[in-house]
């Protein structure tokens, strides 16, 4: 869903259409902002149930924040493009997950263990650093000055706010991302950290 409204936006929207939803979309959007909210919420429960077994106080703040931010955005419609290239960032969990999966069940030192944690890594490399930081330059360079000046006239506040902890979510990213490049080379294959 995320490819698919974010190759949308893309190839059949204009600047304006991807900072503020256009009407004619407020379906598909209403629909994959509350599907992204729902996976960040789910997720959260998760992590909280099992604290700290799947990640700190960090990755407790990136699922507030992330919650935030969806729930932020979705009254008044605001970075549709982003909301899409952000859910596109979670496909990094699949490997993720595995490799949790890999752990639980005294695989850590196993072949398909080095395996998920290269992919892993990549995964979250290009989703996560490379996609989320392209992404992130188009919303504050492109989408906020849109939304700020007329026919938008966004909030100001909201649509700051929202670019900045979207932009806090990437410096998270680049942090962890150390660890997992770290992890991937040869690492803990036991550490059990998993950042959302």
């Amino acid at each position: 869903a995320g490819t698919h409204m974010t190759l949308h936006y893309l190839a059949h929207r204009d600047d304006a259409a991807r900072a503020q939803v256009d009407p004619d979309d407020l379906w598909f959007m209403r629909t994959f902002v509350t599907s992204f909210l729902a996976w960040i919420l789910y997720d959260l429960v998760h992590v909280v149930a099992l604290f700290p077994r799947l990640g700190g106080v960090d990755t407790l703040l990136h699922h507030a924040g992330f919650g935030f931010v969806a729930a932020l955005a979705y009254a008044p419609e605001l970075y549709p493009l982003a909301a899409s290239w952000l859910l596109i960032s979670e496909v990094s969990s699949i490997p993720l997950n595995l490799r949790w999966y890999l752990i639980n069940t005294g695989r850590g030192d196993t072949k398909a263990m080095r395996h998920t944690n290269l992919a892993f890594a990549a995964t979250f490399f290009v989703a996560r650093v490379l996609l989320y930081w392209v992404g992130v330059a188009h919303m504050a360079l492109v989408s906020l000055p849109l939304l700020l000046a007329p026919p938008c006239s966004a909030e100001p506040w909201i649509a700051y706010a929202i670019v900045g902890c979207v932009a806090g979510g990437g410096l998270l990213n680049a942090f962890w991302f150390r660890k997992i490049v770290a992890m991937a080379t040869g690492g803990s294959a036991r550490k059990k950290t998993k950042p959302q």
